[in-house]
């Protein structure tokens, strides 16, 4: 945190809060009206049903001790916008009571710097199980080979880091899922079809291809929930000010002051 900059001080550059309701414009500059997303989302449900369902999960706790779900404690899933999207329309049925906790995970998670963060709707069980992203779909139940496709830029990156233990978990495959038709994992053929399918969604909510292409990047619609919060709700000004904090490798005291601070505010504009 700069110098002579208070956490007070920067919690009144978030402005009145959006958590009520989706924007009319999103950081992609498209509609999110009704009229626009009810048909992707559609469709995207209905690939959700046809995918297998698994089993497993639930069997952490009793097999694995503390490490109940660890999966959930230590990664948080990228998804498409238009996941996001589903996820969040279930989100805004619940009150403000069980919905305004999740805006301070977000807010905590996005300016941690540890390399394991846990899923922000991970509160000893999946807050949105039947709205979960494809991603979490299809952990625990791909094919080895597909899962080293998708873990090789990740050991690139940070192949001459000491890793936690926690962190190295994120390279392996849960090997409690299992999927309930018998199959032993997806077929990659298949799991490239559905990924398809919903990047076919992203597009149709008017998403750019180009953006769509930009996996985890700044100019990326797939990402982590947290990063679609802060994106959604979280002007730009704010944002930057949330960004140069986060640079500022921040303790874990201050990232929970700060956060605090602004989940008060938050809590103010909507009374």
């Amino acid at each position: 945190m700069e110098a002579g900059q208070s956490r007070a001080d920067m919690v009144h550059v978030f402005g009145k809060d959006r958590s009520k309701d989706l924007k009319e414009s999103n950081p992609y500059g498209i509609p999110t009206t009704n009229a626009n997303i009810q048909a992707p989302l559609a469709s995207l449900n209905v690939l959700y049903e046809r995918m297998p369902k698994t089993a497993g999960c639930e069997q952490c706790q009793q097999q694995n001790g503390k490490d109940s779900f660890w999966c959930c404690q230590i990664i948080c899933p990228s998804m498409y916008y238009v996941e996001f999207l589903n996820v969040w329309a279930e989100v805004q049925k619940w009150n403000m009571k069980k919905r305004l906790p999740i805006i301070l995970r977000a807010i905590k998670t996005y300016l941690s710097n540890k390399d394991s963060k846990g899923c922000i709707f991970y509160d000893n069980k999946c807050l949105v199980y039947n709205q979960r992203p494809i991603n979490c779909r299809f952990y625990g139940v791909i094919s080895q080979s597909s899962w080293d496709k998708r873990t090789t830029a990740l050991k690139e990156r940070y192949k001459d880091q000491e890793l936690s233990e926690d962190f190295q978990r994120k390279l392996t495959q849960c090997d409690l899922v299992s999927n309930d038709d018998g199959t032993e994992c997806i077929p990659e053929d298949t799991e490239q079809r559905w990924f398809e399918h919903t990047t076919g969604c992203e597009a149709r909510i008017g998403i750019n291809p180009l953006t769509i292409l930009e996996h985890d990047s700044p100019k990326g619609s797939y990402r982590t929930f947290h990063d679609h919060i802060m994106l959604e709700f979280v002007d730009t000004v704010a944002l930057s000010q949330l960004t140069k904090i986060k640079m500022s490798l921040p303790t874990e005291e201050d990232i929970n002051a700060f956060a605090d601070a602004l989940f008060e505010k938050t809590k103010e504009n909507l009374k």
